[in-house]
C-alpha cells in the first residue's frame, strides 16, 4: 500500500508499506519512534496497533523538535520529563488511564473513556524505562472548532517532573494538527494559573474559585 506522510513541522514523504503493517510500522519508516510520534488520519490520532487504512496521513511528533509555539513548549518541558514519551492511548491503556484519573480523585466512565481512547481523544504519558502509564489527559470537542482539555492527572510519585506540561504542550500540538480546531481550552483551579499561563494559555475568572484559559491554534503548525 502507497501512503502519503505530511510531517507537521517538516516535508511530505511517500512510503510503501505491507497490507497488514500498522501505524506503528509507518511511524518507525518515517525514522521514528511509536512513542515519541503519533499519526493523524483526518486530523484524529490513531492507536500504533491499527492496521494502516489510509492512503494520505499527517504525522505529529510529540515531544521532540516539530514547529510552532506548542513545539517550543514541549522542547522546554522535555529536560523535566525526559524519561516519559507522551503518545496516544491505545485500547489496552484503558485500565491504567481509568487508574491514574480515579487517583488523581477526578470523575471518570469507564465507558465514556473507552470511546475517547477509540476516538484518540486521550494521551498518555509512558515510562521509557518499565512502559508504565504514569500521566493522562483527556480531551473533548464540546463544539465544532474547539477542543477541551477534560483531565489531566499524573501518578503522585512522579509529579513536579514536567510531566503534565508535557501532556498539556502534546494536547495543543494535537489540536494545533487538527484542520477543523481553531482553539483549546480548559477549566481549573485558580491556583493552576501559572500552569497554564506558561503553556500558552489566556486565562479569565470562572468563579468560585476556578479559572478558564483558552489558546488559539488555528495556523501554530
Amino acid at each position: 500500500m502507497d501512503v502519503t506522510v505530511d510531517i507537521v513541522g517538516g516535508d511530505e514523504r511517500e512510503y510503501t508499506v505491507d497490507d497488514d503493517a500498522t501505524y506503528a510500522d509507518l511511524i518507525r519508516a518515517a525514522g521514528y519512534h511509536p512513542q515519541e510520534a503519533s499519526v493523524l488520519v483526518d486530523g484524529t490520532p490513531v492507536p500504533g496497533d491499527r492496521s494502516v487504512d489510509a492512503g494520505r496521513v499527517r504525522l505529529l511528533r510529540l515531544i521532540q523538535g516539530g514547529a510552532g509555539d506548542a513545539a517550543n513548549d514541549a522542547r522546554e518541558n522535555r529536560d523535566h520529563a525526559s524519561d516519559v514519551a507522551v503518545e496516544s492511548a491505545t485500547a489496552a491503556d484503558r485500565l491504567d488511564v481509568l487508574r491514574v484519573l480515579d487517583a488523581a480523585m477526578l470523575a471518570t466512565d469507564a465507558e465514556q473513556i473507552t470511546a475517547q481512547i477509540d476516538a484518540g481523544d486521550v494521551l498518555v504519558a509512558r515510562a521509557d524505562r518499565t512502559g508504565a502509564v504514569v500521566g493522562a489527559l483527556v480531551t473533548t470537542r464540546p463544539e465544532p472548532g474547539r477542543r477541551h482539555v477534560d483531565a489531566v492527572a499524573v501518578r503522585r510519585a512522579r509529579r513536579g517532573r514536567g510531566i503534565g506540561s508535557a501532556l498539556v504542550a502534546s494536547a495543543v500540538r494535537v489540536a494545533a494538527a487538527d484542520p477543523d480546531a481553531g482553539q483549546i481550552t480548559v477549566a481549573f483551579d485558580a491556583d493552576l494559573e501559572a500552569f497554564y499561563a506558561d503553556l500558552g494559555f489566556t486565562t479569565e475568572p470562572a468563579g468560585e474559585g476556578r479559572r478558564r484559559g483558552r489558546r488559539r491554534v488555528s495556523g501554530d503548525v
